[in-house]
């Protein structure tokens, strides 16, 4: 049986959002970050019951003492990389080679713990991928991309989607990614050309204005021939940033749609898909606007930036499909610990989609 298409809510608002931002930073600072894993759990779980799908919202029901132990153990490792790169840089080169290695494991535990953690109408989530295959989506196929000097990397990028979005499990319900390694390497590639056709025209130009007036230096005030070449500079450093901001905004954006696209849960003829429709146009305003207003308001803004940036993901999404969601049985699992979530918090990483 069809049904018709259920699109996603958020209810939250920014200046609510922003009395619980608050009260979690300066508690944060009272107790020099001890707070901080519940200020995460309150973050995520203000976000999570404020996103509704049927009538019904989603939840996060982590405890916040275990991933206090995670944040303490990572906490540790962070400080003894900065004690060590600051008595001698050679030192911090194994805490780093440790953490890359480290990074496939800390990717699976933070799946786990956060699929296990997030409810939606009182039944959890399940990441079920392998941390062998973890290694193989986050170490094996970044390395041959290196081996081929970049040339797969579009691969390694598929290779790791698929294995993220194609584990996760509702109760009996359970992912898959129907995604190709084609689109990756045609969007990847196209973006990568035109940002050396880019940098190579605005590089032209710098080389063709200042060619101009080094020659005509004489026939000009020496004042005035020395400005003109650095406002050139500023020009040029801006339209590079501008340029890689606008590439990756596209990436984001084009990724995000087909990844939502070629989502697959329970796959058959009772299956739930997904339609991401985000517009590139609308995405890189909220982001660029989201900057501007933070830097302005020194950091006052930050909580309206990310109820904005949220609210837009969100509700650009919807859900069709035949199955019903009650439907979906729970399935006993055990719960992981906590470290890899903590990991991805601290240091700031973005492990999902």
């Amino acid at each position: 049986m069809e049904v018709s298409a259920k699109p996603l809510e958020f209810r939250g608002a920014g200046g609510e959002y922003f009395g619980i931002w608050i009260v979690n930073l300066l508690l944060c600072i009272v107790t020099l970050g001890i707070y901080i894993p519940w200020a995460r759990v309150r973050t995520r779980r203000y976000f999570h019951r404020n996103t509704v799908l049927d009538g019904h919202s989603f939840d996060y029901v982590a405890d916040p003492k275990r991933l206090l132990i995670g944040y303490l153990i990572v906490g540790a490792f962070f400080i003894i990389y900065m004690v060590s790169g600051a008595i001698n840089p050679l030192l911090a080169l194994p805490i780093i080679l440790v953490f890359w290695l480290a990074l496939p494991w800390l990717r699976y535990k933070s799946a786990r713990f956060y699929a296990s953690n997030s409810t939606y109408r009182n039944l959890r989530f399940r990441f079920d991928g392998t941390l062998g295959e973890a290694y193989t989506a986050y170490l094996g196929f970044p390395l041959l991309a290196m081996v081929t000097l970049g040339l797969l990397s579009p691969y390694a990028s598929f290779k790791g989607k698929e294995y993220y979005l194609g584990h996760f499990s509702f109760g009996s319900f359970h992912s898959t990614f129907t995604g190709k390694p084609g689109w990756f390497f045609k969007v990847l590639y196209l973006l990568a050309f035109g940002g050396i056709v880019g940098i190579a025209v605005v590089v032209g130009i710098f080389v063709t204005v200042a060619a101009s007036y080094s020659s005509g230096a004489p026939h000009h005030h020496a004042g005035h021939a020395e400005v003109v070449p650095s406002v050139s500079v500023i020009i040029l450093t801006l339209a590079v940033y501008g340029g890689m901001f606008l590439l990756l905004g596209l990436w984001l954006v084009l990724s995000k749609n087909y990844c939502w696209n070629h989502l697959v849960v329970n796959p058959g003829p009772s299956e739930i898909a997904f339609r991401s429709q985000l517009k590139v146009g609308k995405y890189l305003w909220i982001v660029l606007s989201n900057i501007v207003l933070t830097v302005l308001t020194v950091g006052l803004f930050a909580p309206f930036a990310a109820v904005r940036l949220y609210k837009y993901r969100v509700t650009s999404l919807s859900i069709t499909g035949g199955a019903a969601l009650d439907d979906a049985m729970a399935v006993i699992s055990s719960e992981p610990n906590a470290i890899g979530d903590s990991a991805s918090d601290l240091f700031d990483f973005e492990f999902g989609l």
